[in-house]
């Protein structure tokens, strides 16, 4: 391994769950790519981050229900010479109400950030991560949508 530290891509780091991997993997000397909707709670993050840690913190806005945003999300990391070492596909949320009184684009807008979105992560990250011989993902999930009596 050499000296630059493992650079770690944390979707839905703005708060929750996403906010305490970034805050661990800085712990542990890693450089973050932190990515969510709320660019004011990244940007509260980054500075947290590199003052507590002295680690480097890009922030790359994105929305994941969004078909185009983990391309983008790549096609930046590229242009920055970042490769991602450790993928924590988080971003999430939950649609309230019934199933049946939501309108589909909602729906489809969940697919996407909940199972779409992660998985175009991990297909376009996991090459890079073999190249260099270190790859890990960590996919947050939900069991949001498996409540009975929802429909």
């Amino acid at each position: 391994m050499s000296d630059s530290p493992r650079w770690a891509l944390v979707t839905g780091a703005s708060a929750g769950i996403g906010a305490a991997f970034a805050r661990a993997l800085a712990a542990q000397g890693c450089a973050l790519v932190l990515t969510a909707r709320r660019v004011e709670r990244l940007q509260t993050l980054a500075i947290e981050l590199e003052q507590a840690h002295d680690t480097r913190c890009v922030i790359l806005p994105a929305d994941l229900a969004d078909p185009t945003a983990p391309a983008n999300l790549c096609a930046q990391l590229a242009a920055r010479g970042i490769g991602v070492d450790i993928l924590i596909n988080n971003a999430g949320y939950g649609v309230p109400g019934t199933f049946a009184a939501s309108v589909w684009a909602r729906h489809a807008d969940f697919i996407q950030v909940m199972m779409t979105a992660p998985t175009e992560l991990a297909h376009r990250l996991l090459p890079g991560m073999r190249a260099r011989g270190y790859g890990r993902i960590i996919n947050v999930a939900s069991l949001a949508g498996l409540v009975p009596g929802t429909a």
